[in-house]
């Protein structure tokens, strides 16, 4: 069973050390204001907000709690403990305090959304509506035909499948390994994250996707090599606090 908090407010919640607060003062027609509390749009706003959710958690997170800034999930994997995660929640919440909107809260449910992902027992499902797994390849076809041709109508079908058929992501555990998969062509760069685990009925290792995103190129990425754009990729997205092993499978 899965519990859905929402913080209300947001970054409202963090009060400002009152050497900074001048900082943030603006003038109206009628008088001078200034923010006691962190306003919105500040650089590291949501770093600070998410240091704060992470201590105020600290015992929680990796054992029945995930945290992203103001979203939090609580993961009850046993009926009669229903009411003992969320008090454990609330008690550390009450600690700094950070208050809730209980209009976006629901508790005990089987699914729910979280960051445009639909999350359940069984791991994390992709939002068709927020698909993005070598989608950009796949409408390149509709992007560049704007008349109606078999190559468009193939392309819109390939599109219509993939968003009927959305995959279910895995839950990475701690320290656990991952693969990298990484595929180029002259026009789109595509990576997903992998890990191998055992299944019932399964002889061999099964590999479930983590994470995937795809990103159509603009003309000056496509002056590179599809092997150079495979390996700066592997560098400049590398996934963190993890042992993982990178394969590049460049094409075109």
């Amino acid at each position: 069973m899965l519990s859905f908090l929402d913080a209300y407010s947001g970054y409202h919640q963090i009060k400002l050390n009152v050497t900074d607060q001048n900082k943030t003062s603006f003038i109206t027609p009628y008088e001078a204001y200034r923010y006691t509390t962190t306003p919105f749009g500040l650089k590291n706003a949501g770093a600070t907000y998410q240091r704060c959710m992470q201590k105020c958690l600290q015992t929680q997170i990796g054992k029945n709690v995930h945290a992203y800034v103001d979203d939090v999930v609580i993961k009850t994997k046993e009926r009669h403990t229903l009411l003992e995660d969320p008090k454990e929640t609330f008690d550390n919440l009450c600690r700094f305090p950070i208050k809730l909107n209980p209009e976006k809260c629901v508790f005990g449910v089987p699914t729910g959304k979280l960051l445009g992902f639909l999350v359940s027992e069984q791991g994390i499902e992709a939002n068709p509506e927020k698909i993005v797994s070598r989608l950009g390849e796949k409408a390149l076809p509709l992007y560049q035909l704007m008349k109606k041709t078999t190559q468009a109508d193939e392309a819109f079908r390939d599109l219509k499948r993939m968003l009927t058929s959305p995959l279910i992501l895995a839950a990475p555990a701690a320290k656990e390994p991952m693969l990298m998969y990484i595929a180029a062509t002259n026009r789109v760069v595509s990576v997903v994250l992998v890990v191998e685990r055992p299944e019932e009925g399964k002889a061999q290792m099964v590999q479930r996707p983590v994470y995937y995103l795809s990103e159509v190129l603009s003309l000056s990425k496509q002056n590179t090599t599809p092997t150079t754009r495979s390996w700066c990729t592997a560098c400049t997205w590398p996934p963190r606090n993890s042992s993982t092993t990178s394969k590049s499978t460049p094409s075109g």
